[in-house]
């Protein structure tokens, strides 16, 4: 089931991996392993591909199934290693977008609704979204310092991009959208730019804008020194 495979993103690595990937540690997801440990190389699958029980065979003599509830997730793919030794056998991918809505037969109904209400989302999230820097407004003044606010309307998360009491520009949020704080910084520079020294986020954007990216802030504020004239 895609829903009970997904859950397993929480939780964390065993104490024999946790030595290989401490720099992931400071990241929401741990960091994609090497897959080049052994002369075998590791069986790869799609996630909607058979791969649940697949009979494995190791170098060191182990042979056995690939267990769906023994794979370690990481964050753009599942990795299946031999329990003797510890080596890469199998490595599964997450499904994009597109290969959900291929296969919503294979889900259940309460894995179609939500893949079918994200579809929904990232949409209405492209309809929305600044694309330009010409869609943005003209601003008076010779310094602007923006906002990156955060509001929510009947149940609708946005993103608000505010010059005092002016709304410059506003958007579906993203959750851990820093990617996107620095799409749009680009684009606000380009328009505006060298009157543009800040852009800062507010106290209420700071959730949404950061996520479980525990590096988020710092990131941020490396965005925020490249406005600075």
């Amino acid at each position: 089931m895609l829903g009970s495979q997904f859950v397993v993103l929480v939780v964390p690595l065993g104490l024999r991996r946790l030595a290989r990937y401490l720099a992931g540690f400071f990241t929401s997801t741990p960091l994609d392993p090497p897959t080049a440990r052994s002369p075998r190389p590791a069986q790869r699958f799609s996630y909607f591909d058979a791969w649940r029980h697949e009979a494995l065979v190791c170098d060191c003599g182990w042979s056995g199934p690939l267990g769906p509830d023994q794979v370690e997730p990481y964050e753009t793919l599942m990795e299946f290693c031999c329990p003797e030794c510890d080596t890469a056998l199998a490595i599964v991918t997450y499904p994009t977008d597109e290969e959900m809505l291929a296969n919503l037969g294979k889900l259940s109904k309460s894995e179609r609704a939500g893949v079918l209400k994200r579809h929904q989302f990232i949409e209405e999230a492209g309809r929305l979204a600044l694309q330009s820097p010409e869609q943005l407004p003209d601003l008076e003044g010779d310094t602007l310092e923006l906002l990156w606010d955060f509001v929510t309307e009947d149940g609708t998360r946005y993103t608000v991009i505010r010059h005092a009491a002016t709304v410059v520009w506003r958007e579906l949020a993203i959750w851990q959208g820093i990617e996107r704080f620095e799409e749009i910084a680009a684009m606000l520079k380009a328009r505006y730019g060298e009157r543009l020294h800040d852009l800062i986020p507010t106290e209420a954007s700071e959730l949404y804008l950061y996520g479980d990216k525990l590096s988020g802030p710092d990131r941020v504020e490396r965005i925020r020194e490249t406005l600075s004239p």
